[in-house]
């Protein structure tokens, strides 16, 4: 999916494919109906199986290829390697079951192997870090089996190490000197705590899912220092590289490569080529700091 491809632009990743569920007697994928969270389906995640329907899964690849996770060519495609939809309709699928539930894991691997923008795999990266990506983009680096990050924690043993009811993380001022806060996406190291904390009611999809909204963040840090500024929300401005001319050509909008004029124009111009995070080229440029 396009923003999978923006955030492993630099690096050449190769993403997590995603889980198949199929049928042992043809090898067809079964038919799903919408999650609980099919609200996020075609936003900055994209078109997941699991998450969006069968539906709107395969109807996705004749008008927004570059949104899906690319296991098929058409959406005729999508539908023939499908079971066909059943005669009884759900409009909502119900969260899976597992039981037994799933053995809880601690991270083994260093953090620099696991934060953004590397694949997050529960063995590896732990359960902690692994459901919490469910509630971001970073779903699109797992092996998608849920579609929240409350499904997966559910469905997982209990945090045998939580922390202490009344542990509060510190509040920490921004690191950020290439002005990067946001770009990709919100850290606090990067961002700061104040704009981190913001960032989970303006756009949760792109933080790290450590919290569930802005008030559970401030709610679960020590109070702001009486000198720590007000930081603005806007998005640092880019000019763009060398190749930022080929942006519209390619139609590969990114918000580095591009510039941000550049970048946010693309949102006019086709839409479904885009990263899907904001809705209009308006939307985008207020995002940013104004031009000086």
């Amino acid at each position: 999916m396009k923003i999978s491809a923006i955030l492993a632009s630099g690096l050449g990743l190769a993403l997590a494919g995603p889980l198949s569920s199929q049928s042992p007697d043809d090898g067809l994928l079964s038919w799903r109906f919408p999650s609980k969270s099919h609200a996020r389906c075609g936003g900055p995640i994209g078109y997941l199986d699991r998450l969006c329907g069968t539906e709107q899964y395969c109807n996705a690849f004749d008008k927004a290829r570059t949104q899906t996770d690319w296991k098929f060519e058409t959406t005729a495609q999508c539908f023939a390697k499908h079971e066909p939809r059943p005669a009884k309709v759900l409009p909502v699928a119900e969260d899976q079951v597992l039981e037994p539930k799933l053995k809880w894991h601690d991270q083994t691997l260093p953090d620099e192997e696991c934060n953004f923008p590397w694949n997050v795999k529960n063995k590896d990266c732990g359960t902690l870090r692994y459901c919490r990506a469910f509630a971001t983009v970073r779903m699109a680096l797992t092996d998608k089996s849920f579609t929240s990050k409350a499904e997966c924690f559910a469905n997982h043993e209990p945090n045998p190490s939580p922390p202490a009811p009344d542990f509060l993380y510190p509040w920490l001022q921004p690191d950020d000197p290439e002005r990067m806060c946001g770009i990709y996406v919100y850290t606090e190291k990067e961002c700061g705590t104040q704009r981190y904390c913001d960032a989970f009611d303006r756009e949760p999809e792109f933080t790290d899912g450590v919290f569930d909204d802005t008030k559970d963040c401030y709610g679960k840090h020590k109070q702001r220092p009486a000198d720590a500024p007000e930081l603005s929300i806007k998005l640092a401005r880019k000019e763009g590289d060398s190749t930022k001319d080929r942006c519209t050509q390619d139609e590969f909008w990114h918000p580095i490569r591009c510039g941000t004029d550049i970048y946010c124009s693309g949102y006019d111009i086709n839409f479904n080529e885009t990263d899907a995070r904001f809705k209009t080229t308006q939307l985008c440029l207020d995002a940013f700091e104004d031009k000086k």
